[in-house]
């Protein structure tokens, strides 16, 4: 019986914390730690202007002036946006092989997360995962394990990548920010 070795991929992106003021600054903060990795600073208030606002992953209506993939674009960002909108539900599963893929490809990838305590219907904060440990590259396994910070604390969480243990919906989780949210269901 051969063992596989688990190997982890941890892409060189320092913790780093947001402003607080109001709405936080946590997608502003999670570009700004991509734009490092790639060798730019980009200030939190940049990235908020060129938004036009609070930068969330999508617009929250056809009227919402704010634009996430505009505002990556103008910054010179090549991306790959989960296509959550055409997704076969539920889509944690896939949703983790995607994120998965990207780490191991040496791009990192921003998630949101509900918190306990708080009682956003779409979501709560947006956390950068920056690396991934697992057996096999080429399948999800949900013991596979996110790494990722919370944009709160310098602490590196590692979270297995499992419904159980990362995914939730609004009433079901139970995970404040300093255990890393919950990954929506």
């Amino acid at each position: 019986e051969t063992v596989t070795q688990q190997r982890t991929v941890l892409l060189d992106i320092p913790a780093r914390l947001q402003w607080e003021n109001g709405h936080g600054y946590c997608g502003e903060t999670a570009i700004q730690s991509f734009g490092l990795y790639y060798g730019a600073w980009i200030s939190q208030k940049l990235v908020r202007d060129i938004n036009k606002g609070e930068y969330l992953l999508q617009k929250l209506s056809v009227d919402d002036y704010r634009d996430p993939t505009h505002t990556l674009t103008v910054l010179h960002f090549t991306y790959n946006e989960w296509n959550w909108e055409n997704s076969v539900q539920p889509q944690f599963d896939d949703f983790c092989r995607w994120i998965k893929r990207s780490i191991i490809q040496g791009y990192p990838a921003m998630f949101a997360a509900y918190l306990l305590y708080m009682q956003d219907e779409n979501y709560d904060h947006i956390m950068p995962a920056i690396g991934v440990r697992f057996q096999n590259e080429h399948e999800y396994d949900p013991e596979d394990v996110l790494l990722y910070y919370n944009l709160f604390h310098e602490k590196l969480i590692e979270r297995t990548m499992s419904k159980d243990d990362l995914a939730a919906t609004r009433k079901t989780c139970r995970k404040h920010c300093g255990e890393g949210g919950c990954i929506p269901l």
